[in-house]
């Protein structure tokens, strides 16, 4: 009887050990089907570390991520090449293994880096340096804890790709990597990143990237082009720090980059918008709500909208139906920030 008491108790322990935030994820050993090719986060919008290993080489296999944006499931593997150590992403397809057997990635929060912290492919100096630091004050979300270090990621205007994840030692963050508030900023429900069906990439890759309908900064916002995704099929998507309650949404419409109405006008701006939920037992977007925004005409501020209520949504999508042309720009359409509400 206390044999089977103390495996009782150990396997409670175990359980609730899963259950902490930052705790290391199961893993289990599998091989490649193909060269590795990487990334640094689970979608193409992230940055490449290279590409590595051959068929048949063994990998761990740590955690699985969804992709919304391509919408296939990614890997993050744990390997050796030559004298380097990498952790890092690679697409389902270019490994053997049944993707139920791994534990999906969670997202811990936000955070400051409150210092310059250099920055590697994995939670400690046994892992390859990466060729660029993360600077002192950028505002990131941490996907991962261990052994000292977190797992962060940002945008960075010095790759082509602006997304990228690191792992940096934990002191470096404001909250010396314990447990954060969550969320991108304190208007409405915490987010924690945002993507798109397009954004429009200038001198500045990372200028109009998703995020910055969240960043809270009315100056800044996501573009997109009509002439890449004709309306209809061009959207945003919003994701929340942890499923919640929805029934409300305020949108910042429009280019407010210089708080004039000039800059307004000079840029389209949604018209209709289909706003569709994600649950947090499904991958797609459903129960979509029309809304119709109004056209400034003196004045910019928040438009709210009433949405129903909405229960365990993990994600918001904003899918742009018609729009209000530019007068400079008519296929350029722009939202300067979203939050939501329950």
């Amino acid at each position: 009887m206390k044999r089977i008491l103390r495996s009782l108790s150990l396997l409670s322990a175990l359980v609730i050990l899963s259950l902490l935030p930052g705790a290391a994820l199961a893993s289990l050993t599998v091989t490649t089907n193909q060269k590795l090719a990487t990334r640094t986060g689970p979608s193409t919008r992230y940055d490449e570390p290279g590409t590595f290993l051959y068929a048949g080489a063994s990998v761990t296999a740590v955690a699985k991520a969804w992709d919304s944006y391509n919408e296939i499931w990614w890997v993050q593997v744990d390997f050796a090449d030559g004298s380097s150590r990498y952790r890092v992403y690679t697409g389902l397809k270019r490994l053997n293994v049944n993707i139920q057997s791994l534990t999906e990635e969670r997202n811990l929060g936000s955070d400051t880096v409150s210092s310059a912290a250099n920055a590697r492919y994995g939670p400690g100096t046994s892992y390859a340096p990466c060729s660029l630091n993360v600077p002192s004050g950028v505002r990131v979300t941490v996907w991962g804890r261990e052994n000292g270090y977190s797992l962060v990621e940002y945008s960075d205007s010095r790759i082509s790709n602006p997304l990228r994840r690191c792992w940096i030692p934990s002191s470096c963050l404001k909250s010396g990597g314990g447990s954060s508030a969550g969320g991108y900023y304190n208007y409405g429900l915490p987010l924690s990143y945002a993507s798109a069906s397009s954004y429009i990439r200038g001198s500045d890759p990372s200028r109009y990237i998703p995020d910055r309908l969240i960043d809270g900064d009315p100056t800044t916002n996501w573009q997109f082009s009509t002439n890449t995704d004709p309306l209809g099929s061009g959207w945003a998507a919003v994701y929340l720090a942890g499923a919640s309650t929805v029934s409300s949404i305020h949108i910042r419409s429009g280019y407010w980059g210089d708080g004039s109405m000039t800059g307004y006008f000079r840029n389209g701006r949604p018209q209709t918008i289909a706003v569709g939920f994600r649950y947090s037992y499904s991958y797609d977007f459903s129960d979509e709500v029309f809304i119709t925004l109004t056209d400034y005409t003196s004045s910019l501020y928040w438009q709210t909208f009433h949405l129903g209520t909405h229960y365990n949504v993990s994600a918001v999508r904003l899918r742009i139906i018609s729009a209000y042309p530019g007068s400079k720009y008519p296929n350029d359409i722009v939202i300067s920030d979203v939050a939501l509400f329950n």
